[in-house]
């Protein structure tokens, strides 16, 4: 019983030690290095923390998984699209309508209705505050394809820069409401 405890405090030793170079294998990779000190991480350091090292190193060369993990692993580093080429790439934006309302003056405006993209979860500006890579900001979970109504109500600084005659007609149960549906 005493030797099973002790193999076991031995292995998460092994496994916390691990774990401690993959994150200085990654924070050296993001201040500048290479992807190569993530890649001798995966040949040469992480095989000495498994029992029979260097057999699991032989079997971890052969099946190439490093190959696949650095392409991933630069994957997440370098990030995906920005959110411009995401858009194009999702279509883009159009005018759907235009709808006849006032300004604060009074005078008769239009207020454009167009398709526009949202970041419901992590918005552009914690991205930039916390130097989020793109991949994790631009991305069909967080990034909504929807109208303008649509937008305002999921996100009050939108709703700022419609018309002020237009302002008091839009809500979940107003006139112009998540299920409006607008020309096109």
């Amino acid at each position: 019983m005493m030797e099973r405890a002790f193999e076991n405090s031995a292995m998460q030793w092994n496994i916390s030690q691990a774990r401690g170079s993959l994150y200085d294998a990654i924070a050296n990779t993001q201040v500048g290095q290479s992807v190569a000190g993530f890649e001798n991480f995966l040949f040469k350091d992480l095989p000495q923390f498994f029992v029979g090292g260097s057999l699991f190193n032989a079997g971890w060369r052969a099946i190439g998984a490093g190959k696949y993990l650095g392409q991933a692993f630069n994957y997440l580093r370098r990030g995906e699209s920005t959110f411009a080429e995401y858009k194009a790439l999702k279509g883009g934006t159009q005018t759907l309508d235009y709808i006849l309302t006032t300004n604060k003056a009074g005078q008769q405006v239009y207020q454009r209705i167009s398709t526009e993209f949202s970041h419901t979860f992590i918005s552009q500006a914690m991205q930039r505050a916390y130097n989020l890579p793109n991949w994790m900001v631009n991305n069909s979970v967080n990034v909504w394809k929807v109208n303008t109504i649509q937008h305002s109500l999921i996100d009050s600084y939108r709703f700022q820069f419609l018309r002020a005659g237009i302002k008091s007609e839009v809500g979940w149960f107003g006139k112009y409401n998540w299920f409006t549906k607008f020309p096109k």
